[in-house]
């Protein structure tokens, strides 16, 4: 049985971004600011803005594995470049769903403890009837060291071959967020956590920085 590893990264697909709330925690009032800002980065957490909170979303196009076999392994990977302020909340990350290349993605903001909504009710496809994928909680802490950050476990390796069983292909968009594990419209402004996406930015960031996907899967058995 031969082995097949492919990596696909935030940087060569059209939606690394920042979504922005300009509601307290309304996705009404949502909007996208696609891509980092002039530092190369986006901060997850409070707005300069009153009562408008930041989710950071990341989108990757998914390898053709619908001939392989399970996925083997998978990881998602991101850089917190620093903390700003002195955030009292962490940050979740959850699995949203995915959609067609072709299909433009809306406003997926949400803070809170837990999003019951669905795929469908973001736009995407995913399990029917099933709350959005909540991965991991507390990816990064007010006590998270800056740097490099890296998810890898059985978890996130399942839901990535439950998207596979609902009906995505290759070339479809898996769609990920990073929200706050509480509202923030009433906390102070610019808090939170910057985290690298693309472009790189010379002198500010590098392409070894910017979010990535990593997936292995077998060839030969069925998923």
């Amino acid at each position: 049985m031969s082995a097949y590893a492919e990596e696909h990264t935030a940087s060569i697909v059209q939606a690394a971004g920042a979504l922005w709330s300009s509601g307290v925690t309304s996705s009404t009032k949502s909007f996208i600011i696609r891509g980092c800002n002039p530092f190369g980065v986006r901060r997850v957490g409070t707005s300069r803005y009153d009562e408008a909170g930041i989710a950071g979303v990341l989108v990757f196009s998914l390898p053709s594995v619908e001939q392989l076999g399970s996925v083997e392994s998978a990881s998602l990977e991101w850089t917190l470049e620093s903390i700003h302020g002195s955030p009292s909340f962490s940050v979740d990350l959850y699995g949203l769903g995915y959609t067609m290349e072709r299909n433009p993605i809306g406003a997926c903001f949400f803070e809170g403890q837990r999003d019951s909504l669905t795929p469908e009710d973001y736009g995407l496809a995913g399990p029917r009837k099933k709350s959005v994928a909540l991965i991991q909680h507390g990816v990064m802490r007010p006590d998270s060291q800056t740097g490099r950050i890296v998810i890898k476990s059985r978890q996130f390796r399942r839901y990535l071959e439950s998207l596979y069983r609902n009906g995505a292909r290759g070339g479809d968009l898996v769609v990920f967020r990073l929200s706050a594990d509480t509202s923030t419209n009433i906390l102070p402004r610019k808090t939170g956590y910057n985290v690298v996406l693309p472009p790189s930015i010379h002198g500010y960031t590098s392409l070894s920085e910017l979010p990535v996907l990593r997936l292995t899967a077998h060839v030969g058995d069925n998923l």
